[in-house]
């Protein structure tokens, strides 16, 4: 659905329900997509500066909190805004409607609609191979740097710890999308390498993320939670989620540790005292990369970072995240 269409059938659906009057307007802002004005009466309107996506995810949540930081009067359009990222739009009272009549707006002090009658339904859709769980771990080398791309396929395939064969669909999937594409006969460029990253930032969540869980976990000792920067960790054990964006930015104090190891679920639990507890306070991944350079020797690379922290749709961990792109990933991505 185009985003005209998405605008057209939100307002076509929240009308029918408020009996509201609402008039949508294309505006001069170059970073949202327009406005809609709501009439609460004949000489009263209430204008909302308004973003139109197909879906609203994790990832578009920096942007929308930092244009709300400006006191804009803001809101969404979209087919579908997905649950947590609604809870985290209702912190911040930024609107949303969605095409199925779901709506959140608080149009004025006085003036407040919440409609929630219909559950919201994620569109299904074929997944491109260069975001299956295997084409991610491709894809994450390309995002870290640009010469991978040009790399022999066999190599690729050793780099990412993935079958040869993948290699060469991933990269189809990637021209496909024209998020890969010739710079001469012989030589590949990633045209628009942060639309790459925000796709790479939705996929890993849901398709990467979820293969890599080792568990949750508690320590024995809950004082070691609050001093987790002590913890004397192996090479191959590194901090990823809140701590790393603590440790890149000193900004962030952790209420949920996450743990990135090669090192086994025994040998884990027996050298950091850890207990398994599925709503333990420490999360433990696999570590999934060799070859990256990370910018601190106890984190993760500061991508992988970055991902986690927006992943959270919390604003605290966005805003944290904000300053970790601008100070080590904007030059790579803009």
């Amino acid at each position: 659905m185009k985003e005209n269409d998405i605008v057209e059938k939100a307002l076509e659906a929240f009308i029918s329900q408020t009996h509201l009057k609402a008039k949508w307007r294309v505006t001069p802002n170059e970073i949202l997509d327009g406005a809609v004005d709501f009439y609460l009466d004949k000489k009263k309107k209430e204008c909302f500066l308004v973003e139109v996506k197909k879906e609203i995810r994790n990832h578009h949540l920096p942007k929308l909190l930092a244009e709300r930081n400006r006191g804009t009067h803001l809101m969404v359009i979209a087919e579908t805004v997905l649950p947590r990222v609604k809870e985290e739009l209702q912190k911040n009272n930024i609107g949303y409607l969605e095409t199925n009549g779901n709506v959140y707006l608080h149009i004025s002090p006085n003036f407040f609609i919440w409609i929630d009658r219909k559950k919201t339904k994620l569109t299904v859709k074929e997944v491109n191979r260069a975001f299956t769980k295997t084409g991610l771990r491709v894809v994450f080398l390309f995002l870290q740097d640009n010469l991978y791309v040009n790399r022999p396929y066999r190599e690729l395939a050793q780099l990412a710890d993935v079958g040869l064969g993948n290699v060469n669909n991933i990269m189809k999937g990637l021209k496909t999308q024209r998020l890969l594409v010739h710079k001469n006969a012989r030589e590949y460029v990633l045209p628009d390498k942060k639309v790459l990253l925000e796709k790479w930032i939705e996929a890993y969540d849901e398709r990467l993320k979820p293969t890599l869980h080792v568990g949750n976990f508690r320590f024995l000792d809950n004082d070691v939670f609050f001093n987790w920067r002590n913890l004397n960790l192996a090479p191959d054990t590194l901090w990823g989620g809140e701590p790393a964006g603590d440790l890149y930015t000193n900004n962030l104090n952790p209420e949920l540790l996450t743990l990135y190891t090669l090192e086994g679920r025994g040998e884990l639990m027996k050298k950091y005292r850890l207990v398994p507890d599925e709503k333990g306070n420490v999360q433990i991944y696999k570590k999934f990369w060799n070859v990256i350079h990370s910018e601190n020797d106890k984190a993760v690379p500061a991508l992988l970072a970055y991902t986690d922290l927006i992943n959270t749709g919390n604003r605290r961990c966005i805003d944290t995240a904000q300053k970790l792109y601008e100070k080590f990933l904007k030059n790579k991505f803009e």
